[in-house]
């Protein structure tokens, strides 16, 4: 079963969003959330819609400031919803479709890690969290009154889900007994008889607080190798061809150029989700908000550069040479050198800044210099694999403006926008990688 989520009433009504297969986030925050609000009753990140197994539709609140509210009741906790029931975010109020049924991927694979007791036995897991007498599962519970096989963890849409195994026994969250697949959120207590564990989030802990299994999602294996084709293709498959016009011509008008700004930090986040096509134009004010930070990014890398490079044009002492390769004969020739170097490094360290801001919403962490630098360093030659593509598409779209200087402006128009799509789509799913393999590696 499909949902569709349907803003019906308040400053927000007419927006709608479908509910697959991929949990959506509900709030302000134009860089983190799927469906957008303009209400400032919202937090940022306000409330968090996902599916379990079995296709049921959950909704979470997210500590938000005012409150998630079901049939005007406030949630506490992760509640089940159908469409008989009346959803109220602030001053909007939400109705549930349903649409016709559809197969369900499965759930997302875990990798359970043994804890320092021995509970729990670290192995990989298909797509679950085995808990029980069973010496062959992830946590083992020693006592001839659990069940061989007790409870299971899935992780399904980014969401944990706890359905109970045994028909004799009953596995608690937080006191409740688990009739269904439900919704194990984090500062939460899994008990079964006796033994309890905590759930922070990340892993399971004993009541000493050693960790007895570490639930890590497994994100797709990267190669090492830029998605190129899907990226080339994105901005020309389909209604994507009007999407990339559209950018195109507003980035070309002051102030206004801030929406394609905003629309690029969207296809950036795209790639980082291997969603290889160009996003809806919509929430337009999102968009120029956003596109606002976007652009003060990269002319905060560019700045000093370009001011080195031109002080030293303007400024330099004169090197009185014919030709440019003369110039390294005289300070001035290695300075505006070091100048161009620059400008380089500088270009080659703004895509993962512009990535950083687009994942997290933050300039501050946009401005980590030595973060982008690692991220840079993790796989250098995919990178460079992109950087070298980008360059060879800017060489191409400058020779056709030399030849044809007529034709030559309406492709660098439209070329320039396009380029810039493709790179987002790259870089996006660069630091996809990057952060799939950080998080894989880190210790909790």
């Amino acid at each position: 079963m499909n949902h569709q989520i349907k803003i019906v009433e308040g400053p927000d009504q007419g927006k709608v969003i479908s509910l697959t297969e991929q949990a959506i986030l509900v709030g302000r925050d134009a860089t983190q959330c799927h469906l957008i609000l303009t209400d400032e009753e919202a937090s940022r990140q306000h409330a968090r819609f996902s599916r379990d197994p079995t296709g049921s539709l959950w909704v979470e609140d997210l500590d938000s400031r005012n409150g998630t509210y079901v049939n005007e009741k406030p949630i506490q906790e992760a509640r089940k919803i159908n469409k008989k029931d009346r959803l109220r975010i602030g001053n909007n109020r939400f109705e549930i479709d349903e649409t016709a049924a559809t197969d369900l991927s499965p759930a997302s694979p875990l990798v359970a890690e043994r804890g320092s007791d021995g509970i729990g036995a670290m192995k990989k897991s298909e797509g679950s969290i085995l808990i029980g007498r069973n010496p062959t599962n992830h946590v083992v519970i020693n006592d001839p009154k659990v069940s061989r096989e007790q409870a299971r963890i899935d992780v399904y849409s980014g969401t944990c889900y706890v359905t109970n195994l045994s028909s004799h026994m009953n596995t608690c969250i937080n006191g409740k007994p688990v009739t269904e697949p439900t919704i194990l959120p984090p500062s939460a207590w899994i008990q079964i008889l006796e033994y309890q564990y905590y759930f922070d989030g990340k892993a399971l802990l004993n009541c000493q607080g050693e960790v007895v299994a570490n639930i890590v999602s497994i994100q797709p294996v990267h190669d090492g190798k830029a998605s190129f084709s899907k990226a080339l293709k994105a901005p020309v498959q389909g209604v994507a061809i009007l999407r990339w016009l559209i950018g195109s011509i507003l980035a070309l008008i002051p102030i206004v150029g801030f929406l394609s700004n905003g629309y690029r930090c969207r296809i950036i986040k795209n790639g980082q989700g291997q969603e290889f096509q160009l996003p809806f134009w919509q929430e337009w004010s999102s968009l120029f908000f956003t596109g606002i930070p976007f652009f003060v990014i990269r002319v905060g890398y560019y700045l000093l550069p370009m001011l080195f490079f031109l002080l030293v044009l303007f400024f330099a002492p004169p090197a009185p040479v014919e030709s440019w390769l003369g110039l390294l004969g005289y300070l001035r020739g290695w300075l505006l050198l070091i100048g161009v170097v620059s400008i380089l490094v500088a270009a080659s360290i703004v895509p993962m800044a512009l990535a950083i801001f687009a994942d997290t919403g933050m300039l501050r962490e946009a401005g980590k210099i030595e973060k982008a630098i690692t991220m840079i360093r993790w796989n250098p030659k995919q990178y460079v694999s992109v950087l070298c593509l980008l360059a060879g598409l800017w060489l191409i779209l400058g020779i056709f403006i030399l030849f044809f200087p007529y034709a030559g402006a309406v492709a660098a128009i439209f070329g320039a926008f396009y380029i810039h799509s493709v790179a987002s789509l790259l870089f996006g799913e660069y630091y996809s990688s990057w952060k799939t393999m950080a998080d894989q590696n880190r210790s909790w």
